[in-house]
């Protein structure tokens, strides 16, 4: 079922929220929307108060902002109708029962109005779900989208036991498909700067306690002084600026009790994707508790370590075939030590088989097979 290129595709994404990675794979689908189906114009249904990244090819509209009045919740709801396919993705979007609740009312609309039109899901990955009731909620959802299109051979196998009919496909992160769709803009591999390395840790809002008792502190510090001892620069990156993380608190941090402070540099994500890449493509190496700080680091042929707090972490190491001992929990007892021993010693990106990047031709194909179900 080719796309109307007339008309503009609803998206719900997490969007304008001051995360680097939901930006970079908000611009990998709408570069695919645009190079593989001639798409134009995208709707998101709402995005925060930060801003969406530009691109070239694709405008953006926003139905709902962060104030979410009376008179925008009720002009949201009649100009779902003027739209033709809802997507949802991509990224780990799928948790709380309550978040899924009203992507599932959502949905519905949708359904009122546009009965026989597709929607589906698309470069997302399913859980971690707090309760059992989350999990089921989105087993009722999925089994009403017509497609499912996962990042990670987990999450393809999670939804596939929650639905029927075979709608789960399997793909990449829709941000591995930027350096194909954007190769005029991608930062030169030049540039690499062989005595800096970048960092990302990140804290959440909520640990109130996190600089008191937390040894991850700790170890961060350790992580980042050893570098400094081995004579090399740190570029602490804030990819996230959402009011529920503190990653600029952790990083200020890190630099004022480090020993030598002015060897350490905070680089701020500020919404410009291409800035923050071309930041990274200067670290010699990238040690990052962020997804899409890992990702960055693959696309960039830059050698990277995995701290994971989260299973998608894990999911996209594996899925490119990362050796386990660059592929590190943030539980582990002896987290710093470990970073350090291979740190220096291993090149995660020269044994790695996996193409760089999705093609959008791969991905096109799966999304031209889901659609043909709508």
């Amino acid at each position: 079922m080719p796309l109307d290129r007339t008309s503009a595709p609803l998206v719900s994404a997490w969007i304008g929220e001051g995360n680097y990675g939901d930006e970079l794979m908000a611009l990998g689908l709408r570069g695919l929307l645009h190079k593989e189906f001639g798409i134009e114009r995208l709707n998101y249904y709402q995005a925060g108060g930060f801003g969406i990244t530009v691109d070239p090819w694709v405008r953006v509209s926003t139905l709902r902002s962060p104030g979410n009045s009376i008179q925008e919740k009720i002009l949201s709801y009649f100009a779902i109708p003027r739209h033709d396919l809802l997507l949802y993705g991509g990224g780990s979007i799928f948790h709380s029962e309550n978040s899924i609740a009203w992507k599932h009312t959502l949905l519905r609309r949708y359904r009122r109005f546009k009965k026989n039109k597709p929607a589906g899901a698309v470069g997302i990955s399913v859980g971690p779900f707090p309760t059992e009731a989350a999990r089921r909620q989105c087993g009722k959802f999925f089994n009403e989208l017509d497609f499912i299109v996962c990042r990670d051979a987990e999450s393809a196998s999670m939804a596939a036991a929650m639905t029927s009919g075979g709608k789960v496909s399997l793909c990449g992160d829709l941000a591995l498909l930027v350096p194909h769709l954007f190769e005029q803009e991608m930062p030169d591999p030049a540039c690499r700067k062989p005595d800096l390395v970048g960092m990302s840790f990140l804290k959440r809002k909520a640990d109130q306690t996190f600089f008191e008792h937390h040894r991850l502190v700790e170890g961060f510090q350790k992580i980042l002084d050893s570098v400094i001892l081995s004579g090399k620069k740190v570029r602490l990156f804030t990819f996230c600026l959402s009011p529920q993380m503190e990653d600029a608190t952790l990083n200020e941090y890190l630099r004022s009790n480090s020993l030598a402070s002015e060897r350490v540099e905070i680089y701020s994500f500020n919404g410009n994707v291409f800035e923050t890449m071309a930041q990274c493509n200067e670290c010699s190496s990238f040690i990052s508790m962020r997804l899409h700080g890992l990702i960055t680091a693959y696309i960039l042929n830059i050698p990277m370590i995995s701290i994971g707090y989260n299973p998608k972490n894990f999911y996209f190491m594996n899925m490119i075939g990362a050796p386990q001992e660059v592929s590190l929990s943030w539980e582990t007892p002896s987290l710093a030590a470990d970073v350090l021993q291979r740190l220096d010693k291993v090149n995660v990106t020269a044994p790695l088989t996996l193409q760089k990047g999705m093609k959008p031709e791969q991905v096109r194909k799966i999304l031209y097979a889901a659609l043909s179900h709508g």
